[in-house]
């Protein structure tokens, strides 16, 4: 599956591990923004998963070792975190909307 996060992430594989983490919370909160509604936070958190797995494979491309352990893209996930999940419109909300 080929995302438009994918595509940053992808972008920003030379940078700082920083500017990584920037770029990518950018993608996410903008993705989070346009389909963050009451009940679909299941596939918000399935794009978060990806993201997170792509980001690290992706890091791993970056040595000549190969695949990185999970335990040191811990680390760097806990240096520079990942936007978690967020409802633009949460059900308190949702019912504003709703047209019968």
């Amino acid at each position: 599956m080929s995302t438009g996060l994918e595509r940053i992430a992808a972008k920003a594989r030379q940078e700082p591990l920083q500017a990584q983490a920037e770029q990518i919370n950018q993608g996410l909160r903008g993705h989070y923004a346009y389909y963050g509604i009451a009940g679909n936070v299941g596939s918000l958190l399935g794009v978060y998963r990806h993201v997170e797995r792509y980001w690290r494979t992706m890091l791993s491309s970056r040595s000549q070792k190969g695949n990185g352990r999970w335990e040191a893209f811990l680390a760097i996930k806990r240096r520079h975190p990942l936007q978690r999940p967020k409802l633009s419109l949460p059900y308190t909300r949702l019912k504003q909307y709703v047209v019968l």
